[in-house]
C-alpha cells in the first residue's frame, strides 16, 4: 500500500530572465493551473500571499531547477514552503521520457518540473538553508567568478587590440603581452638624467643599437634607414 503524499500542493516553477512559469498541482482535488508571473520580488511577493490566502493549512513543496541563486535565498524566506532545487539534467531526462524534441518550452518545463516532485518526492531531497557562514562564503565564490570572468574578458579584448594594432609585441612576448605589467623585459624604459656622465649615454647608445640588432633580425620585424631626403 502506497504511503499518502507528503503534501497538499506541488508546485513547478521555471524561470527565465523576465518571467517565471508556474504549474501548481492540488492533490485533494486533483486540479492543475498553470500560470505566469514577473519575476520581481514585489510579484513574486504577491503571488506567494494570494497561495497562502487560498491554501492557508496547506503543506506546499516547490521544484526548480538550479542554478538559482538569488531565488533561493528568495523562496527559503517562506517557512510553510519546502523547496526542492534539483539539477538541470535530471529535468532534462524526465522531459525526454514523455516527449521526443529537444526544444525548450517553459510552460511544458514548470509541468514537467510539478509531474517530477508529484511522483519521485522521495528520490528527491528537499533544500536545507545553510548556515550564515557557508551562504557568505557562497556570495564570495560567486563575486570572485565574475572578478575572473572580467579579468579574462580585459585580457582578451586586450590581445585583440595588440593583434590589429601590434603584433610583434605578442611575437616578442607570447600570448601574455595583454596583462605583461610594466616593468617586464622588453617594455622598461630606463631614461636619463639631466648630468649623467657621458660615459652612461654611451653605455644607453651600445644598449639602443643592441636592441634595434636584436628586433631588426626578428621574422615580424624589419628596420630601414630612411635618408635624410625623405624628411619634409
Amino acid at each position: 500500500m502506497n504511503a499518502p503524499h507528503p503534501y497538499d500542493v506541488v508546485i513547478g516553477l521555471d524561470r527565465s530572465d523576465a518571467k517565471a512559469d508556474l504549474h501548481l498541482i492540488n492533490l485533494h482535488t486533483g486540479q492543475h493551473r498553470s500560470q505566469t508571473v514577473d519575476t520581481s520580488p514585489e510579484a513574486l511577493c504577491q503571488w506567494l500571499l494570494e497561495l497562502r490566502q487560498q491554501h492557508p493549512q496547506a503543506r506546499v513543496a516547490l521544484c526548480l531547477e538550479q542554478p538559482a541563486v538569488h531565488l533561493v535565498p528568495f523562496l527559503e524566506a517562506y517557512a510553510w514552503l519546502t523547496l526542492y532545487p534539483i539539477n538541470p539534467l535530471t529535468l532534462q531526462k524526465y522531459r525526454e521520457a514523455f516527449v521526443t524534441s529537444r526544444a525548450k518550452d517553459d510552460s511544458k518545463d514548470a509541468y514537467y518540473l510539478a509531474e517530477l516532485l508529484l511522483s519521485h518526492h522521495e528520490q528527491l531531497k528537499p533544500w536545507a538553508p545553510e548556515d550564515s557562514l557557508t551562504r557568505a562564503l557562497q556570495q564570495l565564490v560567486v563575486h570572485r567568478r565574475a572578478v575572473v570572468d572580467e579579468r579574462t574578458a580585459l585580457t582578451n579584448r586586450l590581445q585583440a587590440l595588440l593583434k590589429q594594432y601590434f603584433p610583434q609585441a605578442l611575437n616578442l612576448c607570447g600570448e601574455d603581452a595583454g596583462t605583461a605589467p610594466a616593468g617586464q623585459p622588453g617594455f622598461a624604459t630606463p631614461t636619463l638624467r639631466v648630468g649623467d656622465p657621458p660615459a652612461a649615454i654611451q653605455r644607453r647608445g651600445a644598449g639602443d643599437q643592441a636592441e634595434r640588432g636584436h628586433l631588426s633580425h626578428s621574422p615580424s620585424l624589419s628596420v630601414r634607414q630612411v635618408p635624410a631626403s625623405e624628411f619634409p
